[in-house]
């Protein structure tokens, strides 16, 4: 198929991006994954996180550069690349639900 027949039928736009994120999950947000985000819309991302990484669906999401957690549910899974809807929101730099402590203490050490 040439470029010009290739018609975009995505709802929202997806930014292009590169940017370090730490993956949280299992009980008590215990095992973790670097990764790096690779595009993300208003309701949802897509990771790069190597294959042999067994991931759940349910995914909590540091996003290093700038602290926001997204709460995300993968979506599908091919190879490295990992699409997720984003059902929460939160920034850490005004968060203060103590749910959010050692994710935040995390990207406190990670942002440097």
């Amino acid at each position: 198929m040439s470029e010009a027949a290739w018609i975009d039928r995505r709802i929202e736009p997806r930014a292009p991006v590169s940017d370090r994120v730490r993956v949280f999950y299992g009980p008590n947000l215990g095992s973790w994954w670097d990764a790096t985000m690779r595009d993300v819309s208003a309701s949802g991302l897509k990771l790069e996180i190597p294959a042999l990484v067994p991931l759940p669906k349910a995914l909590t999401v540091l996003h290093v550069p700038d602290g926001q957690v997204f709460i995300v549910r993968a979506k599908w899974r091919n190879h490295d690349m990992v699409g997720c809807k984003i059902n929460q929101k939160h920034s850490l730099e005004t968060e203060t639900d103590p749910a959010f402590a050692q994710i935040k203490a995390a990207w406190l050490s990670l942002k440097t």
